[in-house]
Protein backbone atom coordinates (compact mmCIF):
# COMPACT_ATOMS: atom_id res chain seq x y z
CA UNK A 1 0.00 0.00 0.00
CA UNK A 2 1.29 2.92 -0.95
CA UNK A 3 2.07 6.06 2.01
CA UNK A 4 2.64 9.11 2.08
CA UNK A 5 4.43 11.81 4.65
CA UNK A 6 5.09 15.10 5.19
CA UNK A 7 8.37 15.30 6.64
CA UNK A 8 11.86 17.35 7.68
CA UNK A 9 15.11 15.17 5.86
CA UNK A 10 17.50 14.79 9.47
CA UNK A 11 20.50 13.42 7.76
CA UNK A 12 21.28 11.82 4.75
CA UNK A 13 23.94 8.37 5.22
CA UNK A 14 25.19 6.47 1.95
CA UNK A 15 24.43 2.84 1.93
CA UNK A 16 25.62 0.60 -0.61
CA UNK A 17 26.73 1.24 -3.83
CA UNK A 18 24.38 3.81 -4.69
CA UNK A 19 21.96 4.35 -2.60
CA UNK A 20 21.81 5.93 0.90
CA UNK A 21 19.58 5.88 4.03
CA UNK A 22 17.52 8.97 4.79
CA UNK A 23 16.96 9.97 8.63
CA UNK A 24 13.74 11.97 8.54
CA UNK A 25 11.27 13.32 11.36
CA UNK A 26 7.36 13.11 9.99
CA UNK A 27 5.02 15.91 10.44
CA UNK A 28 2.32 12.68 11.38
CA UNK A 29 4.16 9.36 11.89
CA UNK A 30 7.23 10.72 14.12
CA UNK A 31 11.24 9.14 12.99
CA UNK A 32 11.39 7.00 10.17
CA UNK A 33 14.39 5.80 8.45
CA UNK A 34 14.27 5.37 4.51
CA UNK A 35 16.18 3.16 1.78
CA UNK A 36 16.59 5.18 -1.25
CA UNK A 37 17.72 3.19 -4.04
CA UNK A 38 19.70 4.48 -6.69
CA UNK A 39 19.49 8.17 -4.95
CA UNK A 40 23.75 8.78 -5.23
CA UNK A 41 23.18 8.06 -9.20
CA UNK A 42 23.98 11.51 -11.18
CA UNK A 43 20.42 11.07 -12.95
CA UNK A 44 18.72 10.43 -9.34
CA UNK A 45 15.33 12.25 -9.31
CA UNK A 46 14.62 12.18 -5.85
CA UNK A 47 17.76 13.55 -5.00
CA UNK A 48 17.01 17.38 -4.43
CA UNK A 49 14.34 16.11 -1.61
CA UNK A 50 16.22 13.86 0.10
CA UNK A 51 18.82 16.34 0.70
CA UNK A 52 19.44 17.61 4.79
CA UNK A 53 17.14 20.22 6.22
CA UNK A 54 14.71 19.79 3.98
CA UNK A 55 11.15 19.86 4.03
CA UNK A 56 9.62 17.20 1.90
CA UNK A 57 7.07 14.79 1.24
CA UNK A 58 7.74 10.54 0.54
CA UNK A 59 5.45 8.02 -1.40
CA UNK A 60 6.74 4.48 0.19
CA UNK A 61 5.42 1.30 0.49
CA UNK A 62 5.12 1.21 4.79
CA UNK A 63 6.79 -2.25 5.96
CA UNK A 64 6.00 -2.76 9.48
CA UNK A 65 8.68 -4.06 11.59
CA UNK A 66 11.09 -3.26 9.22
CA UNK A 67 13.82 -1.14 10.25
CA UNK A 68 13.41 1.18 6.86
CA UNK A 69 10.94 1.83 5.01
CA UNK A 70 11.83 1.94 0.68
CA UNK A 71 11.29 5.32 -0.76
CA UNK A 72 9.04 5.23 -3.92
CA UNK A 73 9.27 9.39 -5.08
CA UNK A 74 10.36 12.09 -3.05
CA UNK A 75 8.76 15.41 -3.50
CA UNK A 76 10.71 18.89 -2.24
CA UNK A 77 8.26 21.11 -0.66
CA UNK A 78 10.81 23.58 0.98
CA UNK A 79 14.76 23.22 0.30
CA UNK A 80 16.00 25.46 3.19
CA UNK A 81 19.11 25.97 0.37
CA UNK A 82 20.71 28.56 2.80
CA UNK A 83 21.01 25.94 5.46
CA UNK A 84 23.51 24.68 3.55
CA UNK A 85 25.50 27.43 1.65
CA UNK A 86 26.41 29.34 4.61
CA UNK A 87 29.20 27.61 6.99
CA UNK A 88 27.81 28.59 10.84
CA UNK A 89 23.82 27.83 9.50
CA UNK A 90 24.84 24.23 8.72
CA UNK A 91 26.60 23.86 11.62
CA UNK A 92 23.51 24.99 13.45
CA UNK A 93 20.78 22.76 11.69
CA UNK A 94 23.40 19.86 12.13
CA UNK A 95 23.29 20.56 16.07
CA UNK A 96 19.45 20.30 15.89
CA UNK A 97 19.30 17.57 13.57
CA UNK A 98 21.76 15.31 15.62
CA UNK A 99 20.26 16.30 18.85
CA UNK A 100 16.55 14.81 17.40
CA UNK A 101 18.26 11.63 15.93
CA UNK A 102 19.61 11.39 19.80
CA UNK A 103 16.24 11.63 20.85
CA UNK A 104 15.07 9.21 18.49
CA UNK A 105 17.15 6.53 19.93
CA UNK A 106 15.54 6.35 23.36
CA UNK A 107 11.51 6.41 21.33
CA UNK A 108 9.30 9.53 21.69
CA UNK A 109 5.80 9.50 21.38
CA UNK A 110 3.41 11.07 18.93
CA UNK A 111 3.13 14.54 20.80
CA UNK A 112 7.00 14.55 21.61
CA UNK A 113 7.17 14.26 17.77
CA UNK A 114 4.89 17.01 16.83
CA UNK A 115 7.00 19.34 19.61
CA UNK A 116 9.73 18.31 17.85
CA UNK A 117 8.72 19.23 13.98
CA UNK A 118 7.08 22.35 14.93
CA UNK A 119 10.34 23.51 17.04
CA UNK A 120 12.48 22.50 13.85
CA UNK A 121 9.90 24.77 11.49
CA UNK A 122 10.32 28.04 13.51
CA UNK A 123 14.33 27.66 14.60
CA UNK A 124 15.34 26.72 10.44
CA UNK A 125 13.30 29.73 9.63
CA UNK A 126 14.55 31.67 11.70
CA UNK A 127 18.22 30.15 11.09
CA UNK A 128 17.83 30.90 7.23
CA UNK A 129 16.63 34.26 7.70
CA UNK A 130 18.49 35.96 10.53
CA UNK A 131 21.73 36.13 11.87
CA UNK A 132 21.29 34.69 15.60
CA UNK A 133 22.92 31.70 15.84
CA UNK A 134 23.11 31.91 19.57
CA UNK A 135 19.33 32.35 20.14
CA UNK A 136 18.54 29.52 17.69
CA UNK A 137 20.91 27.07 19.83
CA UNK A 138 19.27 28.15 23.31
CA UNK A 139 16.35 28.87 22.52
CA UNK A 140 16.49 24.77 20.86
CA UNK A 141 18.59 23.54 24.39
CA UNK A 142 15.94 24.92 26.79
CA UNK A 143 12.87 23.04 24.71
CA UNK A 144 14.54 19.99 24.68
CA UNK A 145 15.11 19.97 27.93
CA UNK A 146 11.53 21.03 28.98
CA UNK A 147 10.29 18.23 26.54
CA UNK A 148 13.20 15.65 28.06
CA UNK A 149 11.09 16.71 31.37
CA UNK A 150 14.13 18.60 33.44
CA UNK A 151 13.51 22.60 32.81
CA UNK A 152 15.70 24.40 35.19
CA UNK A 153 14.28 25.46 38.58
CA UNK A 154 14.46 29.24 37.69
CA UNK A 155 11.78 30.73 40.58
CA UNK A 156 14.36 30.37 43.27
CA UNK A 157 17.42 28.37 44.69
CA UNK A 158 17.27 24.82 43.26
CA UNK A 159 18.48 23.47 46.73
CA UNK A 160 16.56 25.47 49.59
CA UNK A 161 14.07 27.95 47.42
CA UNK A 162 14.90 31.02 48.45
CA UNK A 163 13.88 33.52 46.21
CA UNK A 164 17.60 35.22 46.34
CA UNK A 165 19.95 33.82 43.74
CA UNK A 166 22.66 35.10 41.76
CA UNK A 167 24.67 31.13 40.59
CA UNK A 168 23.55 28.85 38.18
CA UNK A 169 24.32 24.53 39.42
CA UNK A 170 24.56 22.04 36.91
CA UNK A 171 24.32 19.18 38.92
CA UNK A 172 22.12 20.84 41.01
CA UNK A 173 19.34 21.48 38.35
CA UNK A 174 19.24 25.57 38.30
CA UNK A 175 19.52 28.74 39.79
CA UNK A 176 21.72 29.07 43.40
CA UNK A 177 21.24 31.42 46.07
CA UNK A 178 24.03 33.20 47.82
CA UNK A 179 24.27 30.79 50.80
CA UNK A 180 24.62 27.35 48.34
CA UNK A 181 26.34 28.72 46.45
CA UNK A 182 29.22 28.89 48.99
CA UNK A 183 28.88 25.50 50.00
CA UNK A 184 29.14 23.98 46.40
CA UNK A 185 31.56 26.57 45.42
CA UNK A 186 29.60 27.75 42.17
CA UNK A 187 30.57 30.91 40.93
CA UNK A 188 28.46 34.13 41.17
CA UNK A 189 26.77 35.10 37.49
CA UNK A 190 26.22 38.02 36.04
CA UNK A 191 22.12 39.53 36.41
CA UNK A 192 22.20 39.17 32.53
CA UNK A 193 23.03 35.43 32.47
CA UNK A 194 20.43 34.92 34.88
CA UNK A 195 18.14 36.96 32.98
CA UNK A 196 18.52 35.42 29.96
CA UNK A 197 18.45 31.20 31.34
CA UNK A 198 15.06 31.93 33.30
CA UNK A 199 13.69 33.57 29.97
CA UNK A 200 14.70 30.59 27.29
CA UNK A 201 13.62 28.03 30.70
CA UNK A 202 9.46 30.03 30.68
CA UNK A 203 9.74 30.44 26.96
CA UNK A 204 7.28 28.31 24.94
CA UNK A 205 7.42 27.60 21.18
CA UNK A 206 4.78 30.25 21.06
CA UNK A 207 7.01 33.06 22.64
CA UNK A 208 9.83 32.40 20.42
CA UNK A 209 9.42 36.01 18.27
CA UNK A 210 8.62 38.19 21.80
CA UNK A 211 11.73 36.18 23.14
CA UNK A 212 14.06 37.49 19.95
CA UNK A 213 12.40 40.79 20.68
CA UNK A 214 12.89 41.27 24.39
CA UNK A 215 16.95 39.86 24.99
CA UNK A 216 20.23 39.65 23.63
CA UNK A 217 21.46 35.57 23.89
CA UNK A 218 24.81 35.30 24.31
CA UNK A 219 27.24 32.09 23.74
CA UNK A 220 27.44 31.49 27.68
CA UNK A 221 23.97 31.12 28.00
CA UNK A 222 24.10 28.70 25.03
CA UNK A 223 27.22 26.88 26.80
CA UNK A 224 25.41 26.59 30.01
CA UNK A 225 22.36 24.60 28.03
CA UNK A 226 24.27 22.66 26.54
CA UNK A 227 26.06 21.63 29.47
CA UNK A 228 22.85 20.54 31.57
CA UNK A 229 22.12 18.67 28.41
CA UNK A 230 25.31 16.98 29.27
CA UNK A 231 24.71 16.48 32.60
CA UNK A 232 20.97 15.34 32.55
CA UNK A 233 20.40 13.91 29.29
CA UNK A 234 24.21 12.44 28.44
CA UNK A 235 23.40 14.08 25.27
CA UNK A 236 26.96 14.23 23.01
CA UNK A 237 26.91 15.51 19.29
CA UNK A 238 29.85 15.05 17.10
CA UNK A 239 28.55 18.28 15.48
CA UNK A 240 29.73 20.07 18.45
CA UNK A 241 33.22 19.71 17.48
CA UNK A 242 33.02 21.54 14.87
CA UNK A 243 30.50 23.99 16.00
CA UNK A 244 33.40 25.64 18.63
CA UNK A 245 35.51 26.30 15.42
CA UNK A 246 33.52 28.17 13.85
CA UNK A 247 31.45 30.22 16.16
Amino acid sequence: MNDTVSLIVLDQQDYKENDALIYTLGKEKGFLTFQAKGLRKMESKNAYACQPFSFSQFRYDEREGSGFQLLHEAILIESNRPLRENLVKSTVASVLSETVLFMSRDGLDMEGSHELYALLEVLYKELKENERPHLVLAFFYARIADLLGFSPMVDGCAVCASKKVDSISISDGGFICPDCRAEIQSPVYPSDILKQFRYLAKAGLGNFDVLAGSVGITRDVVEIYRDFLIEHAGLRLKSWAFLEKVL
